[in-house]
């Protein structure tokens, strides 16, 4: 039987380490993401912050990233700007790759480390 236990408790191990980086990479994606689009609409203090801080609050789950586009979207219309959301899916998915290979960079996150 402690076989079976040691096996139990690896599987919820790396879930767990599972779920914290996904966690971990949706934030860094989405706060990527809120530069980017602060960039774009010419944001300077104090409001570059609180578009970060608005991104990051996005309820986080299924539809995730919908109600993200939503709320850029929303941002881009209160600037008096036209969000494309051609442009705003593919800045997403940079960032989404920008924020996976900072990870990887992270010595805290390399194969065997825990």
């Amino acid at each position: 039987m402690t076989t079976f236990n040691e096996r139990e408790r690896a599987f919820e191990a790396k879930f767990a380490h599972d779920q914290d980086l996904r966690f971990r990479l949706t934030a860094r994606r989405d706060k990527l993401f809120a530069d980017w689009v602060a960039d774009q609409l010419h944001l300077v203090e104090p409001s570059r912050a609180e578009l970060t801080t608005s991104v990051l609050h996005v309820t986080d789950g299924p539809g995730h990233d919908a109600r993200l586009m939503e709320h850029v979207a929303t941002r881009y219309s209160d600037q008096g700007c036209v969000p494309h959301e051609d442009e705003l899916s593919a800045a997403l998915t940079r960032c989404a790759a920008l924020a996976h290979q900072q990870l990887l960079d992270d010595p805290r996150w390399s194969v065997g480390s825990s």
